[in-house]
């Protein structure tokens, strides 16, 4: 497994890196299920793909209780999510109000454990990542993930 890259050009002409080239990940249209995700859980361990379910479930509603109360929340071997938004400027502290604010949204940061990765600061979801470089017709991509 590695993630997939393509290589693009920068066309915007007010960048400094105009016409420079760099690396984009490229990502399968497919996106995995919490059904499919509660499938292969149940295939690692003795819990049913239907408690697997209800226990996401719960979580993803007990999750948006607490992020909305203003918690941060931290899943061990996962990260932490915590509720941001962006406001917009007022000439003075009593003119700002909940008219000011806007954009609100989950932010999340990957968990590290500098104690069992030596400091290093990698991170757990993605340890061990590799690469692949794909070629402009993406025939090796499709290939790769038809059965996906």
């Amino acid at each position: 497994m590695s993630l997939k890259y393509k290589v693009v050009r920068n066309n915007s002409q007010k960048s400094a890196y105009f016409g420079k080239f760099y690396a984009r990940a490229v990502f399968l249209d497919k996106i995995i299920s919490t059904k499919q995700l509660a499938k292969e859980i149940q295939a690692n361990c003795t819990v049913t793909r239907a408690d697997v379910l209800a226990v996401l479930s719960s979580l993803a509603e007990v999750m948006s209780y607490k992020l909305k109360d203003g918690f941060k929340i931290r899943l061990d071997g996962v990260g932490i999510f915590w509720p941001t938004f962006k406001s917009s400027p007022a000439d003075t502290a009593e003119e700002v109000s909940e008219a000011n604010i806007s954009y609100p949204r989950v932010l999340f940061r990957e968990a590290v454990d500098t104690r069992t990765d030596g400091g290093t600061g990698e991170k757990n979801l993605i340890a061990g990542i590799t690469f692949k470089k794909l070629n402009e017709n993406f025939a090796e991509y499709e290939e790769e993930n038809a059965g996906a």
